[in-house]
Order: C-alpha cells, then sequence, then structure tokens
C-alpha cells in the first residue's frame, strides 16, 4: 500500500492491477530471499486499517499473494503513523475511539500470514478494544 499510495501510475492505469503486479514481485523476492536462507519475511501493509469493503478485501487479497507459496515465517507490520494525506483526512473522521483492527485481526488470522508487528503511535486505540 505504500508504494502504491505514493507513486504516479502511468503505465497500470489501475491502482488494484498496480497493486497485484507489486505483490507478484514481493513474492517473488520473498521466494529468492527464503532460498538465501532468510526465516521471517515481513511485509508492511502501512495503512491498511484505513481501507474499507472492497479496498480492505483487495487490500488483504494482495497481501495473501506476496505471502503466497513461502515457508518461512511470514509477517506484516500495520501502523496509524502511515501520513499520507487521504490517511491524515481519514485520522479526523474516526472520532475518540479507533476500532478498525477489530475488522483486521480476523482477516489476517484466516491468511497465511503468521505474525503481526502493530504500530499504535496516535491511534487512541485502547489494548482491551479487540476483546483481548
Amino acid at each position: 500500500m505504500t508504494i502504491i499510495d505514493t507513486i504516479s501510475d502511468s503505465y497500470y492505469g489501475d491502482r488494484v492491477k498496480m497493486a497485484f503486479a507489486f505483490a507478484e514481485l514481493l513474492n517473488q523476492e520473498a521466494r529468492a530471499l527464503q532460498t538465501d536462507g532468510v526465516r521471517c519475511h515481513p511485509v508492511r501493509r502501512a495503512g491498511l486499517q484505513c481501507l474499507h469493503g472492497r479496498g480492505q478485501r483487495l487490500g488483504h487479497q494482495a497481501l495473501e499473494r506476496a505471502a503466497e507459496g513461502l515457508t518461512c515465517t511470514t509477517a506484516v507490520h500495520i501502523c496509524y503513523g502511515y501520513g499520507i494525506k487521504a490517511n491524515t483526512d481519514w485520522k479526523q473522521t474516526l472520532g475518540s475511539e479507533w476500532r478498525q483492527y477489530e475488522d483486521i485481526f480476523p482477516a489476517i488470522a484466516k491468511s497465511p500470514i503468521q505474525q503481526v508487528a502493530i504500530e499504535c503511535r496516535n491511534s487512541r486505540c485502547r489494548w482491551n478494544c479487540w476483546g483481548c
């Protein structure tokens, strides 16, 4: 998502096509790193929590594509510190308690991703908001 949100696209003309092309490239790189002995492959999905509905499903599908076929440990980093304008504008609509991870964690649990690194800086989340 970080790459897709911050580059200009004059080739694909479609953010979804571009996202899956990058997921494919990331998967190829991860497989090569795995062959070289890497034991854990992290993928950064900075603003995944700000996607909703179809966008969130496509984000998860691209994440799964990036991890497809890996036997090493797979991890994802998601954060609230992502500072692009679309994300900072979205944060202004959330009110006093932000609960987006309640939707994200069940989807990640069903995916091939095995670990989550979460950054809660400026998240307005309370640790008990996920039912822990």
